[in-house]
């Protein structure tokens, strides 16, 4: 297949042109945006967020910060310029997670003192930084700003069209998994439930007694001791899993998933990396 597409380039346009008319409208994570030329991007940019990305600068030479590539007329210093635009998309990744952690748990905090905001930041250039603040939902406009970068890596030729979709479809992959956060999020368990469920525990364990009194006898107040603390322990599980992501030590360690993230990350980029975040008093946050 690959022989056929490779000897005959009229086949492979063809085929790449069906690839783009069958792609899935993702308006929430931007889409391939390299399929719009630059009039179309331009205006579809300034109807969603009001301006335009400024085209990031990168380093032509590892061993000199100071070297800067900008192929726009904008050059946007860095305080450390990215290697490449690969590395770019891969601090936009950590970004995110650190992103929708500050989201779902506004109040966390890591190692105690850093918050998610500070460590989202820090993958962050300045005009980044300021665009994702002044955003709503500031984990989604970064994946709006990676899928942008990869449709201009696209146009200028850096990767092809194959590897850009499955590259776009791990992008979209973490929009769908925000997207079911949020569900569990803001969907909370309904009140007429909870409240069922705490009556009828209440009344159970008051008649129980008098249902096991006459076999039980002086053992009553043990048994009745040891199903109350079962149903109501049973009924406190259920609050703390309705709301997985609270700043609570039964709650989810999203500070210490979202370390794991930014060490492998940087792990693959060749960077010094962080250690792992450390339980305390055997809770891990």
């Amino acid at each position: 297949m690959d022989a056929e597409i490779g000897s005959h380039p009229s086949n492979r346009d063809q085929n790449e042109a069906e690839i783009v008319d069958d792609l899935p409208n993702l308006d929430k994570c931007a889409g391939p945006s390299s399929f719009m030329n630059d009039e179309d991007i331009e205006r579809n940019m300034h109807a969603k967020l009001g301006s335009i990305i400024a085209e990031p600068c990168y380093k032509t030479d590892s061993s000199d910060k100071s070297s800067l590539n900008c192929t726009s007329g904008n050059h946007h210093k860095l305080d450390t310029p990215y290697s490449s635009w690969q590395s770019h998309i891969v601090y936009l990744g950590v970004a995110h997670s650190h992103a929708f952690r500050a989201q779902m748990r506004p109040s966390c905090k890591m190692e105690g003192s850093i918050r998610a905001i500070d460590d989202r930041d820090r993958f962050l250039n300045p005009e980044e930084k300021q665009r994702v603040t002044s955003s709503k939902n500031p984990a989604n406009t970064i994946l709006l700003i990676a899928s942008n970068i990869l449709g201009k890596a696209h146009r200028s030729k850096k990767i092809d069209t194959y590897s850009m979709i499955h590259v776009q479809k791990i992008i979209d992959a973490m929009c769908e998994i925000q997207t079911a956060c949020e569900r569990i999020h803001n969907t909370p368990l309904p009140l007429a439930y909870s409240l069922l469920v705490h009556r009828t525990t209440v009344l159970y364990v008051i008649l129980l007694p008098f249902a096991i009194v006459q076999s039980q006898g002086w053992w009553t107040p043990v048994f009745t001791a040891f199903v109350a603390y079962t149903f109501f322990g049973l009924e406190q599980l259920a609050r703390e899993i309705q709301e997985p992501m609270k700043d609570r030590p039964m709650c989810l360690a999203l500070s210490a998933m979202c370390r794991t993230i930014e060490i492998d990350a940087l792990e693959a980029l060749g960077e010094e990396t962080p250690p792992f975040l450390k339980a305390t008093r055997n809770v891990l946050m």
